[in-house]
Order: structure tokens, then C-alpha cells, then sequence
């Protein structure tokens, strides 16, 4: 907590593959830069922590669009579109029809 009480968003971003691939971090008590350890006798995970940058108070549904366009090029409006039909597939359709 800030020293007003107030908190503030607190936001790590990773790279992965796939999204199945980061979907697999979502239990991971430290984040996605720290698997869990194996269990049993030597311990050692076989699994590697994921890439992360620790971006506090950068709303990922505000300014990752943004970012996405200043590194790829392509036109925020698209962006926007790609994201909502992968994530409301059926919504995205009906309404385009």
C-alpha cells in the first residue's frame, strides 16, 4: 500500500509461445518468472521461468494495444478487432453477419 492507503496496479509481462503456453503460468505462486519447484528427491524443475518485465500502474487493456502497434506496425483499429473476435468468437460473428 502507498502511504496514503491508497494501492496501485501491479502488472508483469511475459513473453510465451502460445497462449496455451502462458495459460500454463497462471498457478505458478511467484509469477511467471518462477516455476514451481519439482517435487521429489532431487528437486530440480525441469520447466523454465518466463521472460518478464515488471510494468507497474501500464493498464494491459489500455496501453498494450498501443505497445503491440508500435512494435509490429500494425493499425491500432485491427488490433482491437483481432483481440475482441479471438476473445468473443461467437459474439464477434453473429455481429458481423
Amino acid at each position: 500500500m502507498g502511504k496514503d492507503g491508497a494501492t496501485g496496479l501491479l502488472c508483469d509481462y511475459f513473453l510465451a509461445e502460445s497462449d496455451e503456453r502462458a495459460a500454463t503460468t497462471i498457478d505458478w505462486v511467484g509469477g511467471p518468472s518462477h516455476p514451481p519447484a519439482k517435487s521429489g528427491l532431487l528437486r530440480k524443475s525441469t520447466m523454465e521461468g518466463r521472460p518478464t518485465v515488471s510494468m507497474n500502474g501500464v493498464e494491459p487493456a489500455v496501453m498494450m494495444r498501443t505497445l503491440e502497434h508500435l512494435l509490429t506496425g500494425a493499425a491500432v483499429d485491427e488490433l482491437i478487432s483481432q483481440n475482441a473476435r479471438r476473445m468473443w468468437p461467437t459474439e464477434t460473428a453473429e455481429s458481423d453477419s
